[in-house]
């Protein structure tokens, strides 16, 4: 097996939770599974689109799936879902990390909601966009969000905490 490969019983707990989704066509599970592999070996090597293996196929196909799934919520519903699935953690471990931005991103138009929407914030070495995450004890996802590269951490901690 691929060291990036979907093992059986991870596909078979996403399907599970990918078929009651409402906005999910599942579809083929052989296609499925081709594209949640294909997802995860994206976001593990962190390659960009374009660069994706040709055993995977069209990159522009994939990203357009991937985007509508953004757009429609379902890796949002699907992280809430595995974190119900597991068992309430005893300990929690909480960080952050401090993306910057490319000046020319602190461009944002003011009719698409400007930086506040982008979470853009202004820190010492420019713009920059904040991630804290909340995982248990090991490394599951419980809850994230961005915000601006000013931001204080404690508040966001908080916000992250009620929702578990």
């Amino acid at each position: 097996m691929a060291r990036h490969a979907l093992r059986t019983h991870e596909f078979k707990v996403l399907l599970r939770l990918l078929q009651r989704d409402p906005a999910v066509r599942v579809g083929s599970h052989r296609d499925l599974r081709r594209f949640l592999h294909e997802v995860h070996y994206l976001l593990r090597t962190g390659i960009p689109w374009r660069d994706l293996p040709r055993r995977f196929g069209y990159w522009n196909s994939l990203f357009r799936r991937y985007r509508r799934w953004c757009l429609a919520g379902v890796w949002e519903r699907l992280a809430a879902a595995c974190a119900e699935e597991r068992a309430q953690p005893c300990r929690m471990h909480l960080d952050t990390t401090h993306v910057r931005s490319h000046p020319v991103s602190a461009g944002a138009r003011r009719d698409q909601g400007g930086q506040a929407a982008q979470a853009q914030g202004r820190s010492r070495g420019g713009f920059g966009t904040k991630l804290p995450v909340l995982v248990d004890a090991q490394g599951g996802l419980l809850s994230c969000c961005l915000t601006p590269g000013q931001a204080h951490d404690r508040p966001q901690a908080e916000g992250l905490l009620e929702g578990v």
